[in-house]
C-alpha cells in the first residue's frame, strides 16, 4: 500500500488511512465512517455490509508503527475470505460456538442502534447474563450475523452440533492447573469460555469438586471450574473469577454460575436481598470519617451467615465491593 506511517498516528487519521487504501482496492463499495475506529462498507454483491472495527488494528500500530502495511494487509485478507465464503458457501468445519457477555451485545446496540440491518452480530440467549453467539475462524475471527444463521439453517440444520463438536476437537488437549476443589481449564486462547458449553469438561480425571458444579467466565480465555460444596473453595473461586476479569483485555463476566439441568445460571443476581444476611452488595453499611485523617469502613452482616455457595459469594461479592471503593480515587 505503501502509506507513511507516523508514530504519533490518532486513531481518527489512522481510521482514514485504512480507509483510503479500501477504497482503492474495492472502487465500487460505499463507506460510512463511525466514531474514531469503526468503518461500515456497503455496495457488495455478496453481503449487505461489512463492519470493520479497528480497536486491535491499532493497538498493533502503536505497538509496532512501521507494520502498518502488514496490519492492513491482515484486515484485507480477511475481507476477500468472506466474500470467498459467501461465494463458495460455508465451510462448517470453521464454525465455532462463543459465550459473550449480555453487556457486549447492549455494546454494540447501543454504538449501531437496535435496527436488525445494523447488529454485525447474531446472538441467542444463554442466560440473565452471557449470550451465545457463532464465529467462523479462517485467516481472522469473524462473528456471523443474522443473514449467515439463516443461510446454514437451511443449508446445514445441525451446524449448532456441528459447531459444538468444533470446539471440542479444538480444544482436545486442555490444561487444567489447579488442585483442591478449584482449576482453571483452558485449551484454545480465544474459545476457552465456551466449554461452558461442554459437558465433557467435567468427566475430566484431574478435576475433582464437591457438591454442585460452579463455573466462572471471567474472560475469553478463561474457564474456571469449582464445587459448590465448601466455602473456601467457593470463595476462593469467586477471587479467581474477580481477578482475571479485571485484569485481562476481553472480560466476560465476574459472576459464579452454578449448573441447573443443562446450562449454568446465576449462582447469585447481585440484586437487594432483604430477606438474606447481607440484603445490599453494593452499599457501603458504615464509613466513618477521622478528623485526624483516614477512615473506617465496616461491614454489617444482619444475622447469621450460612455457609451454602449463594452466601458465600455475596460475601465475596460485598468485600470486593467495598476493595474497590478502597481503591478508587
Amino acid at each position: 500500500m505503501g502509506l507513511i506511517w507516523k508514530r504519533s498516528l490518532n486513531k481518527k487519521k489512522f481510521r482514514d488511512r485504512f480507509t483510503d487504501a479500501l477504497k482503492k482496492k474495492y472502487t465500487s463499495a460505499r463507506f460510512e465512517l463511525l466514531g474514531e475506529l469503526t468503518i461500515v462498507m456497503s455496495g457488495f454483491a455478496e453481503f449487505e455490509s461489512v463492519h470493520i472495527e479497528l480497536d486491535n488494528a491499532y493497538k498493533e500500530f502503536e505497538e509496532n508503527p512501521k507494520d502498518i502495511d502488514n496490519i492492513m494487509n491482515k484486515f484485507l485478507t480477511l475481507i476477500d475470505d468472506q466474500k470467498k465464503s459467501k461465494t463458495e458457501g460455508f465451510d462448517v468445519s470453521t464454525i465455532f460456538p462463543v459465550i459473550r457477555a449480555r453487556s457486549w451485545i447492549a455494546a454494540l446496540q447501543s454504538e449501531y442502534g437496535h435496527d436488525p440491518k445494523n447488529i454485525i452480530v447474531w446472538f441467542d440467549d444463554y442466560n440473565d447474563d452471557l449470550v451465545l453467539a457463532y464465529v467462523e475462524i479462517q485467516s481472522e475471527i469473524r462473528f456471523l450475523k443474522t443473514n449467515d444463521i439463516k443461510t446454514l439453517e437451511e443449508t446445514q440444520p445441525n451446524f449448532k452440533q456441528i459447531a459444538l463438536d468444533n470446539l471440542r476437537r479444538r480444544t482436545a488437549h486442555k490444561q487444567v492447573i489447579g488442585e483442591n476443589g478449584v482449576y482453571l481449564i483452558g485449551g484454545d486462547g480465544s474459545l476457552d469460555a465456551s466449554l461452558l458449553l461442554d459437558s465433557e469438561v467435567f468427566d475430566d480425571k484431574r478435576i475433582q469438586i464437591t457438591g454442585d458444579r460452579i463455573i466462572g467466565v471471567p474472560n475469553r480465555n478463561f474457564l474456571v471450574v469449582a464445587g459448590g460444596g465448601m466455602p473456601f473453595i467457593v470463595f476462593r473461586a469467586a477471587a479467581m473469577v474477580s481477578q482475571f476479569h479485571k485484569a485481562e483485555p476481553y472480560p466476560i463476566s465476574g459472576k459464579l454460575f452454578v449448573q441447573i439441568g443443562d446450562l449454568f445460571q446465576p449462582l447469585d443476581s447481585g440484586l437487594d436481598d432483604e430477606t438474606h444476611a447481607i440484603p445490599h452488595i453494593d452499599v457501603l453499611d458504615v464509613h466513618v470519617k477521622s478528623k485526624s485523617g483516614g477512615s473506617k469502613l465496616l461491614i454489617v452482616i444482619a444475622s447469621p451467615l450460612k455457609a451454602d455457595a449463594r452466601s458465600i459469594f455475596r460475601f465475596f461479592q460485598k468485600l470486593d465491593g467495598y476493595l474497590d471503593y478502597i481503591n478508587s480515587d
